[in-house]
C-alpha cells in the first residue's frame, strides 16, 4: 500500500489532535485523485481502513484512466472519470469533498491562462453544487502549485526553475 516512511507519516498523523473519527462510517470525495495530495489523502484514508478499522467509503474524480491504475494502484478507492469544468452526477452520498483537482502544467497556465482560471473556476463550482446537492458535512479545497501571476524575472533573468 505505501513505503515504510509513508506508514511511519500515516502512523504520527493518526497521533495528532484530529478527530478521524468523523471520518469513520462516511463518504468521502476527492477529486484530483492522481495528483500529489489528492493520491495521499486517498492513501491516508485506506490507511484509516486497514490499519485502524475504519469504514470510509471513498470516491475519486479523475481525467485519466491510466494514471489512476498506476497512481491509486491497490487502493479501495471507486473512481470515476469526468471532467469537473463540465456538469458530472456522482450517484449516492457524500459526506465529505476535498477538492483537490485543477490544471497542472505550467505551459498550459501561462499559454491559455483565461481558460485555465475558467475551468478551475467551472470544477470548483461544479462541486460545491454537488456538496450542497448531497448536503454534505464538509468541503475542503486545497492545491499544491504556484500562486498565479506575473512572476519577477529580476533575479532569473535567465528564467532557470530555482
Amino acid at each position: 500500500m505505501c513505503s515504510d516512511v509513508l506508514y511511519e507519516d500515516f502512523e504520527y498523523l493518526y497521533t495528532m489532535n484530529v478527530d478521524w473519527q468523523k471520518l469513520n462510517n462516511k463518504t468521502v470525495l476527492v477529486t484530483g485523485g492522481t495528483g500529489f495530495i489528492g493520491s495521499l489523502l486517498l492513501k491516508y484514508m485506506n490507511f484509516l481502513n486497514k490499519e485502524k478499522k475504519f469504514s470510509i467509503s471513498l470516491i475519486t474524480v479523475i481525467r485519466n484512466e491510466e494514471k489512476a491504475k498506476e497512481v491509486l494502484n491497490g487502493l479501495n478507492v471507486e473512481i470515476v472519470k469526468a471532467d469537473l469544468a463540465d456538469k458530472f452526477e456522482i450517484t449516492g452520498q457524500i459526506d465529505y469533498i476535498f477538492h483537490c483537482a485543477a490544471v497542472t502544467k505550467s505551459k498550459e497556465m501561462i499559454e491559455h491562462p483565461v481558460e485555465v482560471t475558467e475551468s478551475i473556476v467551472d470544477a470548483t463550482r461544479n462541486v460545491l453544487k454537488l456538496a450542497i446537492t448531497n448536503k454534505a458535512e464538509s468541503i475542503v479545497y486545497l492545491s499544491s502549485m504556484e500562486v498565479y501571476g506575473q512572476p519577477d524575472i529580476s533575479d532569473n533573468p535567465e528564467g532557470k526553475i530555482l
